[in-house]
């Protein structure tokens, strides 16, 4: 039996109830999401994804196999059970409720703003060289190149031109924006800031743009501005600011490389970018 974790807002979870009909989107590495209508339910394997609310699901079967074939098969639920076609897809046995808030808590706490600045920004410059390596090795595509060149130029008031840009289900500026948002959010409540207008700001630029990106893509936007994301992209910001957490900066930030196949890599700029550019670090 292989367990999944899924995560969903109240819409979506009201939507599931009402046992509308959607389909399966890949949109992480190990993740799939059911869209029903206008919102989408992510199933994500082993707590990968950390959003509003868990449930937790039980599958048997290939679950490699159903994403090749998600956009032949329709999904239906019915009696608490999810069907791909006509075969079950898994069964829906608990719902609750999640705070990301309460998921770095405590790891905020034992910070409590004493961490040295000179060596997170030493850190961050570990970690870009790697990075940029990375980046130049993608150079040689043309649209990943303009996407690159924008971001070293990035300003906050830029989102705008990076919004959209780039191939793929989720664009490499929305993801790099996705990660500036989630590196952002953490800066201001490591740092006691009040974060809900800057969550409020973060989500009324973002519907200004709503129409230069893909409904999913800009989902994932959003799960970011309200401080949402990928769990490893969070334990990659608290293993830079926490002393205990350290040894495994590296070995978190490979790991968030490897999220899609270029995703990661767009992830972890907009994090470092927002660490760079945040005047308090």
């Amino acid at each position: 039996m292989k367990y999944l974790k899924a995560f969903a807002g109240k819409n979506a979870l009201r939507i599931l109830s009402s046992k509308k009909v959607g389909k399966i989107h890949s949109v992480f590495k190990n993740a799939f999401n059911i869209l029903y209508d206008d919102a989408i339910i992510g199933i994500v394997k082993n707590e990968d994804y950390v959003g509003l609310y868990n449930i937790s699901v039980n599958y048997e079967g290939n679950f490699e196999q159903l994403l090749r074939n998600w956009r032949e098969v329709n999904i239906t639920f019915e009696n608490n059970i999810l069907f791909f076609g006509k075969t079950p897809l898994f069964n829906l046995f608990e719902i609750e409720e999640f705070s990301l808030l309460n998921y770095v808590k405590k790891k905020v706490v034992q910070i409590e703003r004493k961490y040295d600045k000179e060596d997170v920004l030493n850190k961050i410059e570990f970690l870009e060289k790697i990075l940029d390596t990375k980046l130049t090795q993608m150079g040689d595509d043309l649209i990943i190149s303009k996407v690159i060149d924008k971001i070293k130029r990035f300003e906050s008031s830029d989102i705008s031109k990076l919004i959209g840009l780039g191939p793929g289900l989720t664009p490499a500026g929305d993801d790099f924006i996705s990660g500036y948002m989630m590196g952002t959010n953490f800066l201001h409540y490591l740092n006691g800031k009040n974060i809900m207008p800057l969550i409020k700001e973060n989500l009324k630029s973002l519907k200004l743009y709503k129409d230069k990106t893909n409904l999913i893509s800009f989902h994932m936007l959003k799960t970011s501005a309200v401080f949402g994301g990928p769990k490893i992209a969070i334990d990659l910001l608290i293993s830079l600011f926490h002393p205990d957490e350290q040894p495994f900066l590296k070995d978190n930030f490979n790991k968030l490389l490897d999220i899609g196949a270029t995703s990661g890599y767009f992830w972890a700029s907009g994090i470092i970018k927002s660490i760079k550019k945040f005047e308090e670090v």
